[in-house]
């Protein structure tokens, strides 16, 4: 726009200034309006160029191995979170099947100075359940806020000294016991022990306390809860079946009652191995009724399903259908054996992963007989050394195993010889090897004519172990045979 406005200038100067006299200005004008005519045709041209366009950024092509740092990171950081067999659960989510009985503390919870019982067989859950469940409802619950459960596992030997001594100072309560200097030693390295025996170590001098009771020869119940009236806390007694003291197994029912008859804000979660809560916590009938009985049982098989399934999918990995269908199956409803079983397929998977062997990031049927090898290591000693006086006999391990794998529970004499009868091809005698079993104490008849193990636990290391030692030759025929009267049996 303004070099037309140079233009129509020019035209205008030169038709009024005409006469000689303006001659020098005109040039000196005429200097300027070339100039700059010349510059704003370079501008033009300058912004009629097309800009370069604007490279897209680069993607990293999808890698078709995984990276090493993902194998460390499954081995480090998530296995050891999701796959927990050798520890309770660590995060509720990977808590399977116990929603109903979370309610069922809640509801307990409401009331002050509420007791709960949980019980139920070895590995079922239940420490996993108290724990968790109890952090769930301290985050959730009004009444619960701001306190941190206190969690104490009994020992062998345990009486309800050693209890309180660990369990009240966490709750800010020290007067309950007291210590007093019994000995001092010069130059010996200290220990730490933090129940009723404290050693310091200060300039090489080991100063060694006792406890003792505050009251004369010992507190009663209602002592401590004088003590711990205005506080509030949530306590955990795990274990609990390994209390022998016949004097600790009468204070804590009686402890329970005081704490509910005094509406004291503290709550007491007693878990343990029982047939039912009077079992595992033998009360009087009038302190049952400040008693909630907690049942855990067995998980079903679809609950076992998601226990792997969601399993595998926090550390995503793919699977086949099969594989789960055999971690079902060879579970026996425990979700420990579930833990082991899938710890063990992921760690044969990582173990190929790393040596280059694997990269599809599937589990598949085929990584399960390594995982069943890999769970039968360091097992309990008490379910490995009945395991070998079982397979001292080849028709007592041939009838156990057939008790284990079959899908009732007790499971009948005359199934059981059904059973071995397509396994074997013959008439078996099985009266000897069912009678060596109970007489072992590993089976049990709990009617006439029905045989079930005593120890839940060793159904289902029976099958693992078995499996573990038999070639595959082998397993695919027992397979075969067993299949054909559960197939029979089920049509019929």
């Amino acid at each position: 726009m303004w070099a037309g406005c140079l233009v129509r200038l020019n035209a205008a100067c030169r038709t009024k200034h005409s006469h000689r006299g303006a001659t020098r200005t005109l040039k000196a004008f005429d200097l300027l309006y070339a100039s700059l005519k010349r510059r704003w045709k370079e501008a033009a041209r300058h912004s009629q160029r097309t800009p370069p366009p604007r490279q897209p950024l680069a993607l990293p092509e999808p890698q078709t191995k995984p990276a090493p740092v993902r194998v460390r990171d499954l081995i480090e950081k998530d296995l050891p979170t999701v796959f927990t067999p050798r520890s309770p659960v660590r995060e509720i989510r990977f808590l399977q099947g116990r929603d109903e009985l979370i309610e069922d503390m809640r509801g307990a919870l409401y009331h002050p100075g509420a007791a709960i019982v949980i019980y139920g067989e070895r590995g079922v859950g239940k420490t996993s359940l108290a724990r968790l469940a109890s952090a769930k409802l301290c985050a959730e619950m009004v009444s619960l806020q701001g306190i941190e459960p206190i969690y104490y596992s009994v020992s062998e030997g345990d009486t309800f000294l050693h209890i309180l001594g660990s369990i009240l100072p966490r709750m800010g309560v020290e007067d309950v016991v007291v210590k007093v200097l019994t000995s001092e030693i010069t130059g010996a390295r200290s220990v730490v022990n933090a129940q009723l025996v404290e050693m310091e170590d200060k300039t090489r001098t080991e100063k060694t306390t006792t406890a003792r009771p505050l009251v004369d020869p010992e507190p009663r119940p209602q002592v401590v809860v004088d003590q711990i009236k205005g506080k509030r806390a949530l306590i955990i007694l795990d274990d609990y079946e390994r209390i022998t003291d016949e004097n600790t197994r009468k204070f804590f029912p009686e402890l329970i009652k005081k704490i509910s008859d005094n509406q004291v804000q503290v709550s007491l979660i007693i878990v343990g191995i029982g047939d039912s809560a009077k079992d595992l916590v033998k009360v009087h009938e009038s302190v049952a009724r400040n008693l909630t009985a907690i049942h855990v049982p067995r998980l079903t098989d679809e609950q076992i399903r998601q226990i792997a399934v969601e399993g595998f999918a926090a550390l995503r990995l793919k699977h086949e259908p099969e594989v789960i269908a055999q971690i079902v199956r060879f579970s026996a409803n425990f979700p420990y054996y579930t833990h082991r079983l899938c710890e063990g397929i992921v760690r044969a998977y990582i173990a190929q992963a790393r040596s280059g062997t694997r990269s599809d990031w599937t589990i598949r049927a085929s990584d399960v007989p390594a995982a069943i090898r890999e769970a039968t290591k360091n097992s309990p000693p008490t379910l490995v050394a009945a395991y070998d006086e079982i397979k001292a006999s080849e028709r007592a391990l041939q009838v156990a195993y057939i008790i284990a794998d079959a899908p009732e529970e007790p499971v009948s004499r005359a199934r059981i010889k059904e059973y071995l009868a397509a396994w074997t091809g013959e008439d078996p005698d099985i009266d000897a090897a069912l009678k060596r079993l109970v007489d072992q104490g590993i089976v049990q008849r709990p009617e006439t004519g029905q045989y079930c193990y005593c120890n839940p636990l060793q159904r289902a290391y029976t099958i693992l172990r078995f499996r573990a030692d038999a070639t595959d030759e082998q397993l695919a025929r027992i397979d075969a045979a067993l299949a054909r009267v559960k197939k029979n049996t089920a049509a019929s």
